[in-house]
């Protein structure tokens, strides 16, 4: 893919994934391009000294954080980095409440019930010390529900596993899948 890209002489190559699916970071690495930017699928460092800049905005990279965790130089756009369309307006997802019998409705823990700890992204960004973080925290609040995105599901039996050896009830652990995007952010504000 490297030479590929490299075939075509393109002044900047731009990475649209970063650490999500199909990301292709080794790519970028290889210098197809004279300048790599990373940009929209993972809006952090990627760690990579081959990419030369980061394209983000003022609040989700407070320029007074970032100068000390980013290999690459930020470039900030002007208002807000994340690209959108009038078409793509979630006012309808995000209205009313989301109450306590909604969640109870779908099997899902709420925040004026007990203490849920959530993490929606795939399972392979979640390492061993946060999930560590996450079951000590559990262990000390009784009342607590660690809420994970079911993705791969072949992670569910080994954090389960995990869970238990922390001394923490493996039921307390709520693995869901993908919610269809009409519902995903209302079902998140539980």
């Amino acid at each position: 893919v490297a030479q590929m890209v490299n075939n075509e002489q393109p002044h900047i190559l731009l990475d649209l994934n970063g650490y999500t699916d199909g990301g292709r970071q080794e790519v970028a690495g290889l210098k197809p391009a004279p300048v790599a930017v990373n940009y929209l699928g993972f809006p952090y460092t990627l760690t990579i000294p081959e990419y030369n800049y980061i394209l983000t905005d003022r609040i989700v990279t407070p320029p007074e954080q970032h100068a000390s965790c980013f290999v690459e130089k930020v470039a900030f756009m002007p208002n807000t980095y994340m690209v959108n369309d009038h078409k793509q307006n979630q006012l309808a997802q995000i209205e009313g409440e989301f109450t306590p019998d909604d969640a109870k409705n779908r099997s899902l823990p709420h925040k004026d019930e007990e203490l849920v700890l959530a993490n929606f992204n795939h399972l392979q960004k979640l390492g061993p010390g946060t999930f560590s973080l996450w079951t000590q925290i559990m262990f000390k609040h009784p009342d607590a529900k660690l809420w994970l995105l079911r993705f791969p599901k072949e992670a569910e039996p080994h954090l389960r596993r995990e869970m238990g050896a922390a001394g923490v009830e493996a039921s307390r652990l709520l693995l869901t899948d993908k919610f269809a995007s009409v519902e995903h952010l209302r079902v998140k504000r539980a």
